[in-house]
C-alpha cells in the first residue's frame, strides 16, 4: 500500500512541477514581456516600378530586435517583429531588400534564369545597401526608392 501511495504522490508532484514549468514558460513568452512595437508599412520601388517579390529586413544599428516583411505584388509590405504585422520597436535600423526570382522564390537553387537580379545586389545586405530608417512611436510609413 505504501508503494501505491508513494506512486500517486510522485505523480502529483511531477504533475505540479510540469504545470508550474508550463505556466512559467507561457508567462515568459507573453507579448507583455516584449518591447513595444509600432505599425510599419511601406513600399519598395526600383526605377519607379514596384519590387514585386522578396523581403524587407530591418536590422538594429545597435542591439535590439530585427523586423521583416514580405513584399506584395504592388511593392508594399508590413513589418513583423514578434507577431504577424505587429511592426517594429522604435530605433534606428539598417535596411536590406532581398528580391526573389519570379519563379521558385525561396526554393534552394532558385536562380534569376540567367538574368541580372531585379534590383542591384548591394541592397541584399544591410551593410552594403546604404539604406537606413528610424522607427518612431506611432504609425510609420516607409518609402524605399532603390537606385542603381
Amino acid at each position: 500500500m505504501d508503494v501505491a501511495f508513494r506512486f500517486i504522490a510522485t505523480r502529483r508532484e511531477v504533475l505540479g512541477w510540469l504545470v508550474s514549468i508550463l505556466l512559467a514558460a507561457a508567462a515568459g513568452c507573453s507579448r507583455s514581456d516584449n518591447p513595444q512595437t509600432y505599425p510599419v508599412t511601406g513600399k519598395v520601388t526600383y526605377r519607379g516600378q514596384p519590387v514585386t517579390s522578396g523581403m524587407v529586413m530591418l536590422t538594429p544599428e545597435e542591439s535590439g530586435h530585427a523586423a521583416t516583411g514580405s513584399l506584395e505584388k504592388d511593392g508594399s509590405f508590413k513589418l513583423t517583429t514578434f507577431q504577424k504585422d505587429d511592426g517594429a520597436v522604435p530605433g534606428k535600423y539598417l535596411v536590406a531588400v532581398q528580391a526573389f526570382p519570379a519563379e521558385g522564390a525561396g526554393l534552394p537553387g532558385a536562380e534569376f534564369a540567367g538574368k541580372a537580379p531585379p534590383i542591384p545586389q548591394k541592397y541584399f545586405s544591410p551593410g552594403s545597401s546604404g539604406l537606413t530608417v528610424e522607427i518612431k512611436a506611432g504609425e510609420n510609413q516607409l518609402e524605399l526608392s532603390l537606385k542603381d
